[in-house]
């Protein structure tokens, strides 16, 4: 077996163990942003820093992306510039 079919091995067995262990915890912590806010995530990106660590452990940072499905709850709302938040889905390309 080549080492790059090695490595390719650990990382997956690596994200398995990470789905299996850490998956419902993220889960609940996502469910509680989502209704702590009243947003919708569609997709959760996390990057481990260890350039940055202070304390030897790597910082974590994360990029979500948000949900965006028209319905008549989105009437109402608006975007951080006062707009509707439907009439800026509609101008979407």
């Amino acid at each position: 077996m080549c080492a790059d079919s090695e490595a390719f091995l650990r990382y997956a067995k690596a994200e398995r163990e990470l789905c299996e262990t850490a998956g419902a915890v993220l889960t609940n912590i996502i469910k509680e942003i989502e209704i702590r806010h009243d947003i919708r995530i569609a997709e959760l990106r996390v990057t481990m820093d260890r350039a940055h660590s202070l304390n030897g452990w790597p910082a974590a940072n994360c990029v979500m992306v948000r949900e965006e499905e028209v319905d008549g709850t989105h009437e109402a709302k608006a975007d951080r510039d006062g707009r509707p938040l439907i009439a800026m889905l509609e101008r979407r390309p």
